[in-house]
């Protein structure tokens, strides 16, 4: 199951000098916030990281595979709500390793640094 268009909506992305930035939004009725959790929906951390794989490959215009997890601190949880934006900021290189930090405006959520290859 891909997570774009499916938990979450891409509003926008950027390029950056070593990356790209990404504006997104909950889908609230996701199939997945009904299961996590019921009343009270949250954000699963491995979407979060899933999320993060999807757009690199966007980015490179290849689909990619999560080869290492070399660090992953989620501060804060992700609590969807209807007008929720979320920024996912990334750093890719040419090996695909990844530092990636997913923010609104005003907290940071996740900071992940990642390891990626070609499908």
């Amino acid at each position: 199951m891909k997570l774009i268009d499916s938990l979450f909506t891409i509003h926008e992305t950027k390029s950056t000098d070593d990356g790209f930035s990404a504006e997104m939004s909950p889908i609230m009725d996701s199939c997945i916030y009904k299961a996590h959790f019921p009343g009270f929906p949250i954000t699963p951390g491995a979407c979060l990281i899933r999320i993060v794989g999807e757009l690199v490959g966007k980015h490179v215009e290849n689909d990619v595979v999560l080869s290492t997890i070399k660090n992953v601190k989620f501060l804060n949880v992700v609590i969807p709500s209807e007008n929720m934006k979320l920024f996912v900021d990334v750093k890719v290189d040419s090996q695909l390793k990844v530092q990636a930090v997913v923010r609104d405006e005003s907290s940071v959520f996740t900071k992940m640094s990642l390891q990626y290859s070609l499908k």
